[in-house]
């Protein structure tokens, strides 16, 4: 049991009662994590941290909560899978803050099964567009969430607002700039730029898309295949916006497989300027990674002065 701090090891067992074959496990960027078995609910994944990584799991169990909604009401639970947190914490001076998950086994995903995917994530994002969701209800400015929540280590602002581009470029663009300088990893040459292409942004993305619930770090890691051909989606960062953040976000570590593309847009085809905004929502999750890297300076450079 030495891969886990004593007092959470406690913490745990008064939940799930005794732990055994406890196994480092990759959990992310910014908490440790491990495979466990547990007297009353099995194996688990759990992750775990007592520094900032530890506050995001209460917002990441929210995030699945929304989804898992999402995917209930599109009638998805056969195809797409969002797991249910069986418990999380804060880090406080007892123990580190935990996230307990069930284990999820993976798996090797067939063209045909990435399609499937494809064809769910839009169903999906089209939950919005019915009124069915009981959380869309709820707020009444279309783009943002109801709380802040994180994007990996950095807090990622939610404020809702009435027109995507005021939210796009002040709670995207500008707070994640505001972040990255406080931390010395923003250049002063970029404000200029940086500016410039705020007064240009109505012409390039749109004032009110229909709204989507965003997984919102949607990259490869976080759409985990599993036996059986289902897929998981996993570390979401939501909130409500438009749609081909999502789809940016994919191609712009690797890209998902042709059939995955295939599959989300055969009922509702790319926009034909969707290439045209596809930088430019890409460019947020740059700036977020200058704070992993000042090695992505160049392609916020590059996507400043395209605009």
């Amino acid at each position: 049991m030495s891969s886990l701090p004593q007092n959470l090891v406690s913490a745990l067992e008064s939940q799930f009662g005794r732990l055994t074959h406890v196994r480092p496990v990759g959990g992310g960027d910014t908490s440790p994590a491990v495979s466990a078995q547990t007297e009353r609910a099995g194996r688990v994944f759990v992750k775990y941290s007592d520094g900032a990584a530890g506050e995001t799991y209460a917002a990441e169990a929210d995030g699945l909560a929304a989804l898992r909604e999402r995917v209930t009401v599109a009638g998805l639970e056969t195809r797409l899978l969002v797991p249910e947190p069986l418990a999380h914490a804060q880090p406080n001076l007892r123990s580190p803050g935990y996230l307990v998950l069930p284990w999820l086994e993976g798996g090797a995903a067939t063209a045909a099964d990435w399609v499937s995917f494809g064809e769910s994530l839009a169903a999906v994002h089209a939950v919005e567009r019915f009124g069915e969701s009981r959380l869309a209800a709820e707020n009444r400015n279309p783009y943002g969430w109801p709380r802040d929540n994180f994007l990996g280590p950095e807090t990622q602002v939610n404020t809702p607002c009435d027109n995507w581009v005021d939210f796009y470029r002040d709670h995207r663009l500008r707070a994640m700039a505001d972040r990255m300088r406080e931390r010395g990893r923003w250049l002063p040459k970029w404000d200029r730029l940086l500016d410039s292409l705020s007064l240009k942004l109505p012409d390039y993305l749109p004032m009110v898309p229909q709204p989507a619930l965003l997984h919102g770090d949607f990259w490869s890691g976080n759409a985990m295949a599993l036996e059986g051909g289902r897929f998981a989606l996993i570390d979401p960062a939501v909130y409500r916006g438009h749609r081909e953040v999502d789809l940016a976000l994919t191609e712009l570590f690797g890209g998902f497989p042709k059939a995955f593309y295939d599959g989300y847009y055969s009922g509702e085809p790319q926009a034909p300027d969707y290439a045209e905004r596809r930088d430019l929502y890409q460019l947020y999750y740059l700036i977020m990674h200058l704070g992993i890297s000042v090695s992505y300076g160049s392609r916020v450079e590059a996507i400043l002065r395209r605009y």
